[in-house]
């Protein structure tokens, strides 16, 4: 088989699920940057800005954006840090903990209804073949680095 219709249909997939999942989580009220956002803190709260501007790679002055609209809308609070009173950590809200329990109840939907009609065994076999694939981009992004 040729490589390049495989990774079409690697892409394919990948570019449907998304699809299908923004159509879903519209349904938060959430957009996608913010999203990602909470589902962020949900998994690390108490981050920084900083922490958040690394994380994400962009600059602390477009999270700050995000975390100005998050905040307006009610979904995450800043906190002063009593370490150093410079620094806030940004951490959910109940409703911002409603979005990510909603959201998670969506991606697991989704999830269950992309992979519906593999056999466990084929899951399986997928999961090893794009683990070996995952394995040769690695191998590949060091020797990369290594040039520079």
């Amino acid at each position: 088989m040729d490589a390049r219709k495989l990774n079409y249909q690697i892409k394919v997939m990948h570019q449907q699920q998304m699809r299908v999942a923004e159509q879903r989580f519209s349904q938060t009220g959430v957009y996608r940057a913010q999203h990602h956002l909470l589902m962020y803190l949900s998994f690390h709260p108490d981050s920084s800005q900083k922490e958040i501007a690394e994380e994400f790679r962009i600059s602390p002055s477009a999270v700050g954006v995000s975390l100005k609209k998050l905040e307006q809308a009610g979904y995450i609070e800043r906190v002063v840090n009593e370490e150093d009173n410079r620094c806030n950590r940004v951490r959910l809200t109940g409703q911002g903990c409603q979005i990510v329990m909603d959201s998670k109840q969506i991606f697991d939907n989704l999830l269950q209804e992309t992979y519906q009609g593999l056999t466990e065994q084929e899951m399986e076999q997928m999961y090893r073949i794009l683990t070996k694939i995952c394995g040769n981009l690695e191998t590949m992004a060091r020797k990369e680095e290594m040039k520079r």
